[in-house]
Order: C-alpha cells, then sequence, then structure tokens
C-alpha cells in the first residue's frame, strides 16, 4: 500500500511541473519511475528557476539550476530551417547555449537523463530568439529632417562597435558616406535634396554581418531674399533653408547713369551685399544666386527709396539729445541744453569777461568743444552743465540720422562771437568724420554747414556731431555763444 501511494504522490507532482511551463521558461520535468526501483532521480532543486531564453545572434541561453549529480545529460530537440537537430548537455556549470540560423520563434522539447538510464518525459516550449544587435539596432533608428539636413541617430545601448555606411543622392549623382562608432548613440547627418529622394543605412558589425534598410525623405530648398534700403545704401541679405554656404551671389543695381554690379564669393548664409541706394520708387536689382552645393538661380527685385528729410529745428526733436560743453557758465545762465530749447532768449556761453591777457584758465578760452549726440533720451548731468567727460560719448540707445547739414545759428545777427569752426560726425562705431573747417557769417544770425567728404554729400549715418569752435570775431575777446544748433538729415 506504500508503493502505491509513492506512486500517486509522483503523478501529481508531474502533472504540476507541467502544468508551471510558460511560453518563456522551460521547466525540468520530473523523471520516470522505474518498476523495479524506489528511487527517484532528484533532477533539480528548484524547477522554477529554469529558463530558456531568446538572445542576440539567433541564439537561445539556458538558465540551469542547481543540477543533482545523478542527471547525465539533457538532451534539447528542435527544427532549424527545415532540419532536425539535437543538442545535448552535460556541463551545467554555465548558462547553455543554442545557435540557429535565422530569426523567429523555435519549438523546443526537452528530456533529462540519469546516470542510471532513467529518461523523463519530455517538456515542450515554445520561445523567440533575437536577431543581430545591429539589426535591434536599425530597427530602432530615429530619423529627424533638419535644416536641410538628414540626421539619422542610432541608439547603441551594448556599445557594440559599428560601421554606419550611408548611401545618398548628391547634386549631381550618388554619395555615401561611412562612420565607425562604438558609441552609445551614433549620429550622422547628410546634405538634403530637392524633391523626394531614398538612401540606404546599413550597418556592419565585427562579424562582419550585415543589416540595412532604405527610407525616403521631401526637401523643398527654398532661397530667401530681402531686399531694403536705409540711409543712401541698399542691402540684400541672402539666406537658404539648407545653411550651405553662398559660392556666389552677384548683384547689379541701377545708378544715376546706367548699373554696376557688386559680387560677393564664398560667403555664409544669411550674409547681406551693400551697395549705394537710388532716390526712386520701384527700382530693378537683379541677383545671380550659386550656393556651395551647385543650386542656382537668378531672380529679379526692386526696392523703392524715397527717404523724407527732416529739419531738426524744434525742441521736441530734440528732447532726447544729450549735449556736451568743454565749458559753460553756469546752469541757469550758458548751459549747452539752451542749443536745443528753440528758445531765443536763452544761449549756451562760455565764462564772462575771458580776454587773450585775461587770467581765466585754459579751458575757459578758445577752442571750446561741443558735441551733440543723438541719443534717444537725454543722459543726466549730475553739475548740470553737460560738462562731463562721460557725456563727450553717452550710451545708446540712439536715433541715427545721415546729417546733410548743421546749422549754427548766433546769437543774432549783429550778437556774433564765433567766427571759425571744425566739424566732425560722429559714426555708429564712435569714429569720427571730418567734415572741414567753416567761416561763420558776419551779417547774419544762422549759417548752414554742409557735410560732404571729398566733394560728395554724407552717406554715412551718423549718432552726433563734433563742434570745435576755433577763433572769435573779436580781436581779443575770448568769449562764446550759440542761440541753437538744427541738423538736416534721413532718419533711420
Amino acid at each position: 500500500m506504500k508503493r502505491v501511494y509513492s506512486k500517486i504522490w509522483i503523478v501529481g507532482l508531474m502533472i504540476v511541473f507541467v502544468g508551471s511551463c510558460t511560453k518563456d521558461s522551460l521547466l525540468f520535468p520530473p523523471t520516470v519511475d522505474r518498476e523495479d526501483s524506489d528511487e527517484v532521480i532528484d533532477v533539480i532543486a528548484k524547477p522554477s528557476d529554469t529558463r530558456l531564453l531568446g538572445d542576440y545572434d539567433y541564439h537561445f541561453k539556458i538558465k540551469w539550476p542547481m543540477m543533482s549529480d545523478k542527471v547525465a545529460k539533457v538532451v534539447i530537440n528542435y527544427i532549424d530551417n527545415g532540419v532536425d537537430k539535437s543538442e545535448e548537455f552535460t556541463d551545467f556549470s554555465e548558462d547553455g547555449l543554442i545557435e540557429t540560423s535565422e530569426y523567429g520563434e523555435y519549438v523546443f522539447t526537452m528530456t533529462t537523463h540519469g546516470k542510471d538510464g532513467q529518461i523523463s518525459k519530455p517538456v515542450t516550449i515554445a520561445v523567440t530568439n533575437k536577431g543581430f544587435m545591429i539589426e535591434e539596432v536599425l530597427e530602432n533608428a530615429v530619423i529627424s529632417m533638419l535644416d536641410g539636413e538628414v540626421e539619422v541617430k542610432l541608439a547603441n545601448d551594448n556599445e557594440i562597435p559599428i560601421k554606419t555606411t550611408i548611401t545618398y543622392p548628391g547634386p549631381s549623382g550618388t554619395l555615401s558616406k561611412v562612420v565607425n562608432s562604438s558609441d552609445e548613440l551614433i549620429v550622422t547627418e547628410f546634405p538634403a535634396q530637392d524633391g523626394t529622394h531614398s538612401y540606404t543605412v546599413e550597418l556592419e558589425d565585427e562579424q562582419g554581418r550585415k543589416t540595412s534598410k532604405t527610407y525616403s525623405y521631401t526637401f523643398e530648398y527654398v532661397v530667401s531674399m530681402q531686399l531694403q534700403s536705409l540711409f543712401n545704401e541698399g542691402s540684400l541679405i541672402v539666406s537658404n533653408n539648407a545653411h550651405l554656404a553662398i559660392a556666389k551671389v552677384k548683384v547689379t543695381y541701377p545708378t544715376e547713369t546706367g548699373t554696376a554690379f557688386k559680387e560677393l564669393t564664398n560667403i555664409a548664409s544669411g550674409s547681406s551685399v551693400t551697395f549705394p541706394a537710388m532716390k526712386g520708387s520701384n527700382l530693378n536689382v537683379a541677383v545671380e544666386y550659386e550656393d556651395a552645393a551647385g543650386r542656382s538661380l537668378n531672380r529679379s527685385l526692386t526696392y523703392s527709396y524715397n527717404p523724407a528729410l527732416i529739419y531738426y529745428n524744434t525742441a521736441e526733436l530734440r528732447a532726447g539729445w544729450t549735449p556736451y560743453a568743454s565749458n559753460s557758465n553756469s546752469k541757469s545762465e550758458g548751459p549747452p541744453t539752451f542749443m536745443l530749447d528753440s528758445d531765443p532768449n536763452k544761449i549756451w556761453h562760455t565764462k564772462w569777461s575771458t580776454t587773450t591777457t585775461s587770467n581765466h584758465p585754459a579751458n575757459e578760452k578758445y577752442p571750446f568743444t561741443l558735441i551733440f549726440t543723438f541719443t534717444k533720451t537725454r543722459m543726466a548731468s549730475p553739475g548740470e552743465l553737460f560738462g562731463e567727460t562721460n557725456l563727450m560719448n553717452p550710451t545708446g540707445p540712439y536715433n541715427p540720422i545721415l546729417v546733410t547739414e548743421v546749422e549754427l545759428l548766433h546769437r543774432a545777427a549783429n550778437n556774433r562771437r564765433v567766427k571759425d569752426v571744425q566739424v566732425y560726425g560722429v559714426d555708429l562705431q564712435g569714429n569720427e568724420i571730418n567734415f572741414g573747417q567753416f567761416t561763420l557769417s558776419n551779417s547774419v544770425q544762422s549759417t548752414v554747414l554742409p557735410l560732404k567728404t571729398n566733394g560728395l554729400t554724407n552717406t554715412v549715418p551718423l549718432k552726433g556731431v563734433k563742434i570745435i569752435c576755433l577763433t572769435t570775431f573779436h580781436a581779443t575777446d575770448q568769449f562764446a555763444n550759440f542761440n541753437e544748433i538744427f541738423v538736416r538729415g534721413y532718419a533711420e
């Protein structure tokens, strides 16, 4: 009776073992009990720890549990590409390995053989392997369309050496790019061409195994040209959405006598070409363009340049200007701000009673310096005389003016002091432009000083003007004054 119970217990245990198998975990079965023995082979200590796992490179890995020394071998049978195969394992000190020829689901049948000849009942399980690592890398590739480029990102989590070859269309034929890397993230880009195109990404591992995939992209190449005119100057800004260098841009523009051209080569996308602007409406400009990839086009543009000449002769128009004077009498009588207020009863003037022989310091005698900077907001003068050195070059922002004329007003037609002046313009970079020496009128209150360089009207936008008072109409008097300074010019 004891023998019968033992057999029933063994059969029950077998049912539990077989019923607990899953698709990705193979459990060892119990052995078959022989009629002439009460002994059962102790095959494994913990059956649930035994697993058959799909691995890379078409492999399957067997994770053995602690095996009994009564086990002689384990036999695993399977079909690979239509061929019956069998693997025997006798060393359970390390993971078992089965190599197959292709990717997919395989059905394995396992039996355990005891050293005394006992054989367990077979257990069957279906497991799916993994392909080459490079296949998984390529399968998870991230493709992005950047500005004029196609970007390929490969997540190489196992950091295996990979040779990446991208074959793609160029401007006049097929090109290829090769990158060798074992980085965790491999990033490769190549320039896009107009239209819809296909390209191939091929990966090769250290064993020479290859996998490839073909992708496609669509790209529309756009050239942007922005033409504007400002301060007697035309400006053409040229760019492309591929951020390619521009091999050549030639601008043919109108002049008073016909046309002229300006050509730049090997410039970056987004660069500008400047040329003299002519006054008028709907003036034609011809542009010849070629980029570094050989794309070329011709385009015709128009611009209008009809600037309004502004007469800065009111307190409102000059309210933000910052003045500077090397010498002033007092903050209530004679600061240079009085030259900007349009009040005929207020004048800028220097110290009283200065003569060639008086004991006044040198800065209270000729020459005197006046500077008027076209700031948007007037800088403050702590002493309210506007003689601090920082006011000679006040910080911006500025309202640049293309100044064509400076007008200086004496106190009155019959009350004049300053005779000769030197006039400078201050450009946006702070450089001084010498417009020459002028002699003021001795019969009228106002004298207009045209700003010219080499006989041509000024074409440089200025952030300020500088007046040096050199001499006086009086033989011995060193006194200087002005009622106003007006400016004519074109605003930005």
